[in-house]
């Protein structure tokens, strides 16, 4: 049974504390039994952040696409877990919880400053913008926390991508998307970019690379392993890279940087 001191262990050895940033990638199942349950386990999060802000993605990019473009803030349900449908109802239960108004890749935010750190998400063009919500982890010095799943879910690399590649030419990987807000107020979101270069599934290749650089670090929660990687190091090292790759849009070429920088 995973309590509170459970998670308190696991925030110590990963460096995280009271004003902490940390967003999380959770699978429930992987911990096992915990005490309260995916509530409890939120409350834990949050008293253990009290100071700073829990960031719990609640994408929608299965769901909100061409054919199906509108996202209702209040509604559309997160397809990337069970921890994320749950976090995506309890911003609006909560005090200081937001959940962000991004059409395909919103997060739902908790803390004194949830409010403020999620505007403006409701102008964006696509997926993981620079200047958005995960694009500020750099100046917050975050740690992104996967819990029970590896890199593959780590959306922050997604931000580097779009910094580094432009939006393509063709139009098949645009649509004109609609966010709802929660107090219905509707925003046109035209020739919303759902292009990547990089697939997510790749991202383990870069493990062994980050690892060394010291931008990841490990511990556990129940029967769950713990990856946390540490957004500055982790974008300086990775942006490194991408100065030395022959083409970035070419995730291969980056882990090939990543392979010779070891020689």
């Amino acid at each position: 049974m995973v309590i509170r001191q459970d998670i308190e262990r696991m925030f110590d050895e990963l460096g995280i504390t009271p004003d902490s940033t940390a967003a999380v990638h959770t699978s429930l199942k992987s911990i096992g039994m915990i005490d309260g349950g995916a509530e409890g386990l939120l409350d834990y999060y949050t008293e253990l952040l009290s100071e700073g802000l829990l960031i719990v993605p609640t994408h929608t990019w299965a769901v909100v696409n061409r054919g199906s473009p509108v996202y209702d803030v209040r509604e559309t349900v997160p397809n990337i877990g069970v921890f994320p449908q749950i976090c995506a109802k309890e911003a609006f239960r909560r005090e200081n919880a937001v959940r962000s108004l991004h059409p395909t890749h919103s997060v739902a935010a908790f803390g004194r400053r949830a409010e403020e750190f999620v505007k403006r998400e409701e102008n964006t063009r696509s997926r993981t913008p620079v200047r958005g919500v995960w694009g500020k982890f750099y100046e917050e010095n975050a740690k992104v926390l996967m819990i029970g799943v590896g890199l593959e879910r780590n959306t922050y690399m997604h931000s580097i991508d779009e910094e580094f590649n432009p939006f393509p030419e063709n139009p098949d990987f645009y649509f004109d998307a609609v966010t709802i807000g929660a107090d219905g107020r509707r925003y046109e979101l035209p020739r919303m970019n759902t292009n990547f270069y990089w697939m997510s599934a790749d991202f383990p290749l870069l493990e062994n690379y980050l690892r060394k650089k010291d931008a990841i670090s490990y511990s556990t929660l129940g029967g769950a392993k713990v990856t946390c990687f540490d957004v500055r190091k982790g974008h300086d090292a990775l942006t490194d890279l991408c100065k030395r790759a022959d083409n970035t849009l070419d995730f291969y070429s980056t882990v090939k940087a990543a392979e010779q920088s070891f020689r």
